[in-house]
């Protein structure tokens, strides 16, 4: 089953995604994941796991919290 997410970023090194809610995503049931950028910047990506996502764009030094909408 496809599960919804967003990325909630506190803070903004390089002055590009901005802070708050800065994308919503999507993992679906082959594990992939796909992206849009809420930034001025309007950008949709793929991802081919979860795993290279999170490393990418979650874990530090990005200062980002990954919200699943879906439990």
């Amino acid at each position: 089953m496809m599960r919804r997410f967003y990325l909630n970023r506190g803070e903004d090194k390089t002055g590009v995604s901005g802070t708050g809610k800065v994308l919503e995503g999507v993992l679906t049931d082959s594990g992939r994941v796909m992206v849009e950028w809420l930034t001025p910047y309007k950008t949709i990506a793929v991802y081919d796991t979860l795993e290279q996502f999170v490393a990418l764009h979650v874990q530090l030094p990005h200062h980002s919290e990954l919200v699943w909408v879906d439990e």
